[in-house]
């Protein structure tokens, strides 16, 4: 069986996801996402924009195939219909 790693190298001015799986006893790496992560300037200071940060290395793992839907999750409501699937009860008049 075959395990891959999954790594995010934040650099200045850009970031990148990475696949890492070993075969045979050598590392393969593979870059799966890249996105840009330029300072922001506020209030006379450098930043990292953290909440775009975290976006986009939620897209790396999603991009990975780490990260999918909840199938538990509840359906959601359909037009026409009482709940997801269940239909109005049929009265003849």
């Amino acid at each position: 069986m075959e395990k891959s790693y999954l790594a995010f190298d934040l650099g200045a001015s850009s970031g990148r996801g990475i696949i890492g799986k070993i075969k045979d006893g050598k590392l393969h790496l593979t870059e799966i996402h890249r996105f840009g992560n330029g300072p922001v300037e506020k209030d006379g200071a450098l930043y990292w924009e953290f909440d775009k940060l975290c976006k986009e290395i939620k897209t790396g793992i999603k991009k990975a195939g780490f990260l999918t839907r909840d199938s538990r999750m509840r359906e959601r409501k359909k037009y026409g219909r009482k709940r997801a699937r269940r239909r109005f009860q049929f009265t003849k008049r």
